[in-house]
């Protein structure tokens, strides 16, 4: 990683303490002589700072006997490789679950969008039509995003107060991190907080997907120019019997007679609208030669 700031420790330092995340180095931030003069460091210029917590987080450094903040042995370099058989998830790691990289993927892409709706803002001619249809389309994106976001379940959080007090002050302030508490007060007043915030909100919430679901057929219909209806039966009329034929080949027919219904130009997979459909037409799924194949 470059730090491309004037005080790359600083930065460092404060973003361990915010992250709560390990931070390897042999460097003390101790206080050193040069020439007769004793040089300040970080811990004499911002005593401000957790110290005793950043520590708590820092492999490579350990405190000696005068309690001084000296190097130590817990890694090492053996060329390109890294060598610390003792390090472990860092505290602020604990709340990860089988989620966890859905969320950083999907943060990525709310950043990724940002950039590309700051990129068409700026845009030196506004008046273009993809520029307009750009800026159109984030907001369709930005609003399926969100509800992405929505629906992945929050890690799992302790609903016993035992259980909450076992847990030390840094995992419950991301737990009120997660449910948008404050952070502030006592352990004691923490916990409370949190089982009051968890007895409050037991029935919010039920009800989401049905609404999602809803909202994204009336934007996925205002996108492509059609209506599931309309789609389903304009394919079904380019069926030659009643019998079960192959969707892929009656799709063709249909996207031949009717462009206007080819889902390639709107970035739809065709099988993936069809299960769409599902309410409205009755489809059967053969797996063949380990591919599906699909039937209506």
């Amino acid at each position: 990683m470059d730090i491309l700031i004037e005080d790359d420790d600083l930065y460092l330092i404060n973003l361990a303490l915010e992250e709560s995340a390990w931070l390897v180095t042999n460097d003390t931030f101790e206080n050193y002589w040069k020439d007769g003069e004793e040089v300040q460091r970080e811990r004499a210029i911002y005593p401000e700072i957790r110290w005793s917590e950043l520590d708590e987080y820092t492999w490579g450094t350990g405190a000696d006997n005068e309690g001084r903040v000296r190097p130590n042995e817990d890694w090492r370099v053996d060329g390109s490789n890294f060598l610390h058989p003792r390090l472990q998830s860092a505290p602020g790691m604990a709340l990860k679950d089988e989620n966890s990289e859905l969320r950083v993927l999907l943060s990525d892409f709310t950043n990724v969008l940002e950039e590309i709706e700051i990129c068409a803002e700026k845009h030196p001619h506004q008046d273009l039509d993809h520029v307009k249809e750009i800026r159109r389309h984030i907001g369709y994106h930005s609003a399926r995003l969100g509800k992405m976001i929505e629906i992945i379940p929050k890690p799992s959080i302790p609903s016993s107060k035992d259980d909450l007090n076992s847990k030390t002050v840094d995992v419950l302030k991301q737990y009120c991190d997660l449910l948008g508490l404050k952070k502030s007060g006592l352990k004691g007043e923490i916990v409370d907080r949190i089982l009051e915030e968890q007895s409050d909100s037991v029935d919010s919430g039920l009800h989401i997907e049905d609404e999602i679901v809803e909202e994204g057929t009336k934007e996925l219909e205002e996108i492509i120019g059609f209506s599931k209806s309309e789609f389903i039966s304009a394919l079904l009329g380019c069926k030659k019997s009643r019998e079960k034929e192959s969707y892929a080949t009656t799709y063709a027919t249909l996207i031949g007679k009717h462009p206007i219904y080819n889902l390639k130009n709107h970035s739809i997979k065709a099988n993936w609208f069809l299960e769409e459909c599902g309410e409205i037409v009755d489809f059967e799924i053969r797996e063949k030669d380990n591919s599906k194949h699909y039937w209506i």
